[in-house]
């Protein structure tokens, strides 16, 4: 597979690089006229197969660009192709942008999000900074964060610190939910699928006067989940959710827009896992696994595992699972002065995860090790920029951003006799106040008419207030044995970010760029840790790269990059024995690469989509990495974890009308990643990988034109590959979480 990837990523980098040098012989095209205005319209991204690749938009810049006007290597991905895609969740993109890695759910709804090989902690503060209608909000939940009327997903790779923030080392993942129209209308969406699940979304949107609009939105998704838990018959691996989202947007006159969006989203997330490596069971009264017999390095037998995977079952005696309750409200503001505009970006936002977790993964009730939690946070953030219109000589962006943010954790790990003689809980709570303020700016200064420089820097002071109790209880009595509070003088951490560009445009429809930059993620503290150790440190990233764009007119488009990242200080997550994890800092990693994306419009009915990511990802410096049994070692040389060597994506569209009344459309992709590491450490271990994976999907739609009515059959995993997608550490052994089986669905869509 890898030599196949990599013969795919020499033919399209050849095209490429023969596009651009081809350039002035390219074809020729209408322009869309795209003006410097930070305004939201109905040109974000493709909406039709039919629509031109020249009039993309993106707003990565913090304005409205075309995509090939814009020197970042970054993807759109339209509301159009979400919803061929079958779209619930964040999850749905992997494959779909290069680069780009989301493992299937772990504990509490988190996930990692992993771009161009730099994985997230699975937690608040990740290095892919997610933005819905330009507020940040925490990325360790997006792989499970509902893609609700959705307008497109930009995803920018590279560090996006300067215009984005911190936490933005990686990339960022800007969502733009869709506005509300001038006329009225709106549609209904209903789908069934296989394993049981439905989905029913709604819109109505108009004008409420001459100067008001509006739009509501409500998605509700039911599934009763793909495993069965042989322990009591039970299905997991369901999502059940419930989104609503109402939209005012107020322009009393052509000068002054006002954009509210008021959010709610209630989800509740299984699960399904397994212990994911030989069990030594002692027989009871005693410990299951007394200390000094754990052997998490002795994998299940092959027909054990091919149980879990091929039969689709779970043996546990309770549901891992989470529930989030999450409201929010953005408020969007601008006033348009002619030479420049004025722009508030407000948002706020709640958030409560209470869950549970099988941390033993057996089916065992009188000695167990399970956890429960609780996370609530709160956050509110505040931008203010005045940035110019229009096509200047020189174009600017001035800002400053403030956020507060506040999170508590109460997190219960019980340890009832699995690796001691007593029933024991540890009870962790811990309190932050993380306020953060920043100045930036950012410039394009057009030398020629097709030679720019751009230039950022963005200035960030964090401060966090930290403090936490480790308690250790007798169980039965509810007595505690011992208790270790931890209370950290306030700490900061100030930084200077900044990125340098030059941008060469031989035509209008091609593009070569170079860029350095350099992104920040700031320190933190760990929930977990206990005494005067839970600190880890900033990480800073510098990047090189170097990348191609060309258009042709209506037929498609090929970019191409290359990049060269070092990091400094990189956080990475490890499992705690006991239970938990902890942030720790490798001293040095780097990672190279490239990637190739492209359209081809072969005629006006069938369209290819192609995507190769290569990533090489290594930890230059990390003595000090704790392993699967919490003893630490060099892991120096070791890979990147959630870093596969290679992706790729291939996809085909054919529209065509049958008649005036009816029309088809059919779509078939493969997705395909390699072989990817769960832990920095015990890389040698077979079990503690994730085996190389391609997933393929299809779909077929009949469009009744008069009604603008489209029924649809698809399919995702229509091979039905197994796969172990991601692990943890609990109680010093590996947990297993799996893809998602095959599922064929059918569905009902109406506009109106």
């Amino acid at each position: 597979m890898g030599i196949k990837a990599g013969l795919l990523a020499a033919v399209w980098l050849g095209t490429g690089m023969a596009a651009l040098a081809a350039g002035s012989a390219a074809m020729a095209a209408d322009d869309a006229q795209v003006t410097g205005e930070a305004r939201d319209t109905a040109t974000a991204a493709r909406s039709a197969a039919g629509d031109n690749p020249l009039d993309i938009v993106v707003t990565a810049q913090r304005r409205e660009e075309r995509l090939s006007d814009v020197p970042v290597s970054i993807s759109v991905v339209s509301a159009t192709e979400l919803t061929s895609a079958g779209a619930k969740t964040g999850a749905a993109l992997q494959g779909m942008v290069p680069g780009l890695q989301i493992n299937a759910t772990a504990s509490y709804g988190g996930s990692p999000v992993s771009i161009r090989g730099t994985s997230g902690l699975g937690g608040a503060e990740d290095p892919v900074a997610v933005y819905v209608d330009d507020v940040y909000t925490p990325s360790g939940q997006f792989s499970v964060t509902a893609l609700s009327d959705i307008r497109s997903v930009e995803v920018a790779r590279g560090p996006q610190g300067t215009l984005q923030g911190r936490n933005a080392t990686a990339g960022a993942l800007i969502i733009r939910t869709a506005d509300p129209e001038p006329v009225a209308g709106g549609f209904f969406r209903a789908s069934v699928e296989a394993p049981l699940a439905y989905r029913v979304e709604g819109v109505i949107t108009g004008p409420l006067s001459d100067t008001l609009s509006a739009r509501l939105s409500l998605d509700r998704i039911d599934e009763r989940g793909w495993a069965t838990n042989i322990f009591d018959g039970s299905h997991m691996g369901g999502l059940r959710m419930f989104n609503a989202r109402t939209v005012l947007l107020w322009e009393p006159t052509p000068a002054f827009r006002a954009r509210l969006s008021l959010n709610y989203q209630n989800r509740r997330v299984s699960q399904p896992s397994a212990r994911w490596a030989y069990t030594h069971i002692s027989p009871p009264p005693g410990p299951v696994t007394p200390v000094g017999t754990q052997t998490p390095q002795i994998p299940l037998p092959e027909d054990v595992q091919r149980q879990f995977l091929d039969g689709k079952i779970v043996n546990l005696n309770l549901e891992p699972h989470s529930i989030l309750k999450a409201p929010s409200m953005t408020l969007n503001l601008q006033y348009d002065f002619g030479a420049f505009s004025l722009i508030s970006v407000t948002g706020a936002m709640r958030a409560t995860n209470d869950g549970m977790n099988d941390s033993d993964a057996l089916a065992m009730t009188d000695r167990q090790g399970r956890n429960a939690a609780s996370y609530v946070s709160t956050a509110f953030s505040e931008e203010i920029r005045l940035q110019s219109n229009g096509e200047n000589t020189l174009d600017w962006i001035l800002g400053f951003f403030y956020g507060r943010y506040v999170s508590d954790m109460d997190f219960d790990i019980y340890n009832l006799r699995l690796s001691q003689p007593y029933d024991q809980m540890s009870n962790f709570v811990s309190h932050q106040v993380n306020p953060t303020w920043a100045v930036f700016g950012d410039a394009t200064l057009h030398l020629t008419p097709s030679l720019s420089v751009i230039g950022g820097v963005r200035y960030t002071k964090d401060i966090k207030d930290f403090r936490n109790v480790w308690s250790s209880i007798y169980v039965p009595t509810g007595s505690v044995l011992i208790s270790i509070p931890f209370t950290s003088p306030r700490r900061s951490w100030n930084d200077v970010s900044y990125r340098a560009k030059a941008a060469w445009k031989p035509t209008d429809d091609t593009l070569a760029y170079v860029s350095y930059s350099r992104g920040f993620k700031a320190g933190g503290f760990n929930g977990f840790g206990v005494g005067p150790q839970p600190g880890y440190n900033p990480e800073v990233m510098k990047s090189w790269e170097v990348g191609v764009k060309a258009f042709f007119g209506g037929r498609g488009f090929v970019s191409a990059s290359a990049y060269h990242n070092d990091y400094d200080n990189l956080q990475v997550t490890s499992g705690v024995p006991t239970g938990g994890v902890v942030i720790t800092n490798a001293a040095s990693a780097r990672i190279k690469g490239f990637e190739i994306e492209g359209e081809l419009r072969a005629t006006d009915n069938l369209v290819f989509n192609a995507n190769v990511a290569y990533t090489h990802g290594r930890f230059l410096s990390f003595p000090l990495a704790p392993d699967i049994l919490g003893h630490l070692r060099d892991v120096s040389g070791n890979v990147l974890t959630n870093a596969p060597e290679w992706q790729y994506f291939l996809q085909a569209r054919y529209d065509v009308d049958l008649s005036p009344d009816w029309r088809l459309s059919a779509s078939t992709d493969w997705r395909w990643r390699d072989e990817v590491y769960f832990f920095p450490t015990d890389q040698d271990l077979v079990h503690l990988r994730g085996k190389a994976n391609g997933e393929l999907g299809a779909r077929i739609g009949l469009t009744y034109v008069p009604e603008d009515l489209t029924i649809s059959i698809y399919g995702t995993n229509l091979t039905d590959s197994r796969v172990v997608a991601n692990e943890a550490m609990t109680f010093s052994y590996p947990q297993a979480f799996f893809n998602r089986p095959r599922i064929v669905g059918v569905q009902f869509i109406k506009n109106f």
